[in-house]
């Protein structure tokens, strides 16, 4: 299973660093993202793990649903090791890379490296909490799953050929 998991996760990763694929940010009620991520400092290190949690979560529950809608005789297997690496914290720090979040944090060209997998991946994850507890699960949904399709696809070919 390690071998097929590492084939669908490179191709997620091939998939999101296409030069046709994009992430763009929606529109939040109380946040603008030029003006960065949510600052850490200023929320308390639980709030921050909630947030991360409920966007967890909801990207688990939004990406189950699509793969069943897109594959819908899809075994068990295939839908638990696609949904591993489309949901694996390295898939999200490299969305939240394409979705230009880690340039809102650093002048640099960031690079994303294995020591930033769980940091970006909790990022995402907070900022899908919090686009949650500000707007709805039908709108992260509707935001998420016409962006995971190509993924979806990705994972479905590697795992296929595999």
């Amino acid at each position: 299973m390690a071998h097929v998991f590492r084939a669908v996760q490179q191709a997620v990763i091939a998939a999101i660093q296409a030069d046709d694929f994009s992430f763009p940010l929606p529109d939040l009620i109380d946040y603008s993202w030029t003006q960065g991520i949510p600052n850490v400092s200023t929320m308390s290190y639980a709030e921050w793990e909630r947030l991360a949690f409920l966007g967890d979560a909801t990207a688990s529950g939004c990406i189950a649903n699509q793969l069943k809608h897109l594959m819908p005789e899809g075994t068990p297997h295939l839908y638990t090791v696609l949904r591993s690496g489309l949901q694996s914290n390295q898939t999200f720090a490299h969305i939240f890379r394409k979705a230009c979040l880690l340039a809102v944090c650093s002048s640099e060209p960031v690079v994303v490296q294995p020591s930033l997998f769980k940091r970006g991946g909790d990022f995402f994850e907070a900022i899908l909490g919090l686009m949650m507890t500000q707007k709805s699960l039908e709108f992260v949904k509707g935001w998420l799953e016409p962006m995971y399709a190509p993924l979806i696809r990705a994972a479905a070919r590697a795992y296929l050929a595999f």
